[in-house]
């Protein structure tokens, strides 16, 4: 998973962005990188909006929480996420990942 630790309480992570998929949805691909479906098609910020309204809820986090550093018009991503440390956030990312390859 590339995610690094910028502080403490700040963790940045990079990932690779789906839209117009048929539902909203957080994976780990074979190498390790982080891929987020989202429903919301590339268009006016619409999958920005998506983006973090998806890993709020999926995260559990504030809206405030959660910044795109880089790639607003991009499918990759740079999100730094306050709060949490990099260990929470892959702590995170694997309970998501690993529940949702249950279903």
């Amino acid at each position: 998973m590339s995610s690094r630790q910028e502080s403490a309480r700040r963790a940045v992570m990079d990932c690779v962005i789906i839209s117009n998929a048929s539902r909203s949805q957080i994976y780990l691909d074979t190498s390790g990188i982080v891929r987020i479906k989202l429903i919301a098609p590339p268009i006016d910020g619409r999958a920005n909006r998506c983006l973090i309204e998806f890993l709020t809820e999926q995260l559990n986090l504030k809206r405030s929480q959660i910044t795109i550093l880089a790639g607003l018009r991009s499918r990759r991503k740079r999100i730094a996420i306050s709060g949490i440390s990099a260990d929470e956030l892959k702590h995170r990312l694997t309970q998501l990942t690993t529940a949702d390859a249950r279903h």
